[in-house]
């Protein structure tokens, strides 16, 4: 469960502010306010329904609708990303990556590695969306989702010059690891 070191680990260093960076509905975000009310907490999503649920959830969170390439906050303690990476397409994952790292002191990345070769297109996104729900999504923008292995993050990190350690590793599901980042 993800308070099982995700809570601690916010203790530990003091969390005065967080971002969740693909806060989808914004249950994270939510509960994160929740044992920090204090913090300034903000969710950032692409998806406009995304935002207008958690919106309507967390009122006591700042939900922005925000592409993170374009990111404005300064001054965050953790960013947060939970299977964000691999929406990201590979133009532009470094300069998305460095955009988190620039706004946040500590960042967590909570990536799954894929069995596919890295780079490969997973699926279609219009066609996994259409499944999900049923019905075409209007207010999704389609992103190409693409699995790197763990040595391409962890590649991807050090040439952007951030320390980087796994501080989780979930072996059970599909190699599913945490990465902590800093400057």
């Amino acid at each position: 469960m993800i308070n099982d070191w995700l809570i601690p680990f916010l203790k530990k260093v003091k969390c005065e502010s967080f971002i969740d960076v693909g806060c989808g509905y914004g249950g994270l975000a939510g509960m994160v306010k929740a044992f920090f009310p204090q913090a300034k907490v903000v969710g950032v999503d692409i998806s406009e329904g995304y935002i207008r649920q958690a919106r309507e959830s967390y009122p006591d969170v700042e939900f922005r609708l925000a592409d993170a390439r374009r990111l404005r906050l300064k001054n965050i303690n953790v960013a947060h990303t939970h299977g964000f990476l691999i929406h990201v397409t590979h133009r532009n994952i470094k300069k998305t990556i460095r955009r988190i790292a620039r706004i946040a002191k500590y960042c967590l990345f909570t990536e799954s590695q894929g069995k596919e070769q890295p780079g490969t297109l997973v699926y279609d996104p219009k066609d996994y969306w259409n499944k999900r729900w049923g019905k075409k999504k209007p207010d999704l923008i389609d992103l190409n989702t693409q699995y790197y292995y763990c040595h391409d993050y962890m590649k991807i990190f050090k040439e952007l010059g951030l320390k980087v350690k796994i501080i989780k590793d979930w072996k059970d599901n599909k190699k599913t690891r945490l990465y902590l980042c800093q400057k």
